[in-house]
């Protein structure tokens, strides 16, 4: 038996030893672990518990939208504190980041959470189940990046996910950018030349694609904020504006009563950004921002958002 392991000992070493060299000299693009099947989700949560475990006053969620449109220097100097996280991520929709939400809140505890939403965010969308939540509560409470590593070891997404970090984490005209600042956005800036067709194009979703129980899954999450007394804000991130129709109109008109008849009796806030003024030149694509768009859009919202000084309304 004392032969066999050292055999087996012997083969696997060089193995072994290959890929601690591999991941040592690709050490900056190592993706976080596999908590959940998104992968922005799992960086982003790798980057709280890196650097905000002191708790923050504002907490922004969302998707993307909130990711790349939520300019970061407009929020602090906005809001009169640098206690700011952005913890959006793409690829999720409103019931994932209502999920999220929760357990950061619990443990982050905001007196402001700013809400970056889109029509696409009330689509069926990712799946982010109880236990994904659990194994990022768990994660957030004991932040041990080689222990979960492990347990959650999958060599294939490691490596894969590595090779295509060295753009996610240098390029901020990859659409899946994500060299977050300081705060946590990832403002995108894609020349025109690289900007992809499809995406530029892609219609918004129709009233028959939004999801009835994703607005419980936000009417919900909204009640749990108001009894814990956390302020808040929902800020409507717009399309660009070629995309503009009647269709559109309908059905963007139908949504934000819906998040009105939740929002209005609890005195929360809702920012509607189709009356922005804006331009296509603003777009990397049918509804991202580049980062001037991004910049423009966030100081316009928060002026309207009624918030001034962080837990404090413009009137106080």
């Amino acid at each position: 038996m004392r032969r066999f392991l050292l055999r087996c000992a012997f083969f696997i070493a060089p193995f072994v030893l290959g890929m601690g060299v591999l991941m040592w000299i690709n050490r900056d693009f190592l993706p976080a672990p596999r908590l959940t099947p998104n992968l922005a989700m799992n960086e982003k949560v790798r980057f709280i518990s890196r650097h905000a475990q002191r708790g923050c006053e504002v907490l922004a969620l969302g998707s993307s939208m909130a990711l790349n449109n939520l300019a970061s220097d407009s929020v602090v100097a906005h809001l009169g504190t640098d206690r700011y996280l952005n913890a959006g991520a793409w690829g999720v929709g409103i019931t994932e980041s209502v999920r999220l939400g929760m357990v950061l809140t619990e443990r982050l505890r905001p007196r402001t959470v700013l809400l970056v939403i889109n029509l696409m965010d009330f689509r069926p969308g990712s799946p982010f189940t109880t236990e994904d939540s659990a194994a990022v509560a768990d994660h957030l409470d004991d932040p041990d990046p080689l222990g979960a590593q492990l347990r959650h070891l999958d060599l294939t997404y490691l490596l894969r996910q590595t090779e295509l970090n060295r753009l996610r984490f240098t390029d901020p005209a990859n659409y899946e950018y994500l060299a977050y600042d300081a705060h946590g956005a990832a403002p995108l800036q894609v020349p025109r030349d690289r900007i992809v067709a499809g995406r530029y194009d892609q219609p918004p979703p129709r009233m028959e694609e939004l999801d009835g129980d994703r607005y419980a899954a936000f009417d919900q999450f909204a009640r749990w904020l108001h009894a814990r007394g956390t302020r808040l804000v929902v800020l409507q991130s717009p399309y660009r504006p070629g995309l503009a129709s009647a269709d559109l109109d309908r059905t963007w008109t139908v949504h934000v009563n819906r998040l009105h008849r939740i929002l209005d009796p609890l005195s929360f806030t809702l920012v509607d950004g189709r009356a922005m003024p804006r331009s296509d030149d603003d777009y990397c694509d049918a509804s991202h921002f580049n980062r001037q768009g991004a910049e423009r859009f966030t100081g316009w919202a928060l002026a309207r958002s009624g918030l001034s000084v962080v837990g404090h309304s413009a009137a106080q």
